[in-house]
């Protein structure tokens, strides 16, 4: 959070985005949950934050209710996208290094794909 311009936004957070480029250059998704345990605007940030950064990288974010909390459902939910992966590959004619953004999509209406929003080419 920027707290000098105000802007609570996750794209404009330094060390969010650094984070983000540091695992995308590595090809790692990240997956994380998060348990709150009070309605605050630090904690919609907190939420925001994470669903930024798992969306960014390929992973996911499960986001639990105020209450009670255990993580029996979203552990469930995690091993069944593991135990659902399949590996698509490709390759690419632009050898240029850098940032490139990727989009996988399907015709099957009952199909979720989810993917890393991109990778660094390096040679």
């Amino acid at each position: 959070v920027d707290s000098l311009l105000n802007d609570f936004s996750p794209r404009n957070n330094l060390y969010l985005n650094q984070a983000i480029k540091a695992a995308q250059q590595e090809n790692i998704s990240i997956y994380s949950i998060f348990a709150n345990g009070t309605n605050s605007r630090r904690v919609f940030l907190g939420q925001n934050n994470l669903n930024y950064l798992s969306e960014e990288t390929g992973g996911y974010a499960f986001i639990m209710g105020t209450g009670f909390v255990t993580f029996d459902a979203p552990l469930k939910q995690f091993r069944e996208m593991l135990d659902n992966q399949y590996v698509v590959t490709y390759k690419t004619t632009n050898d240029e290094n850098g940032f490139r953004r990727v989009k996988v999509t399907t015709d099957f209406s009952n199909i979720k794909v989810t993917t890393l929003s991109g990778y660094t080419a390096k040679k």
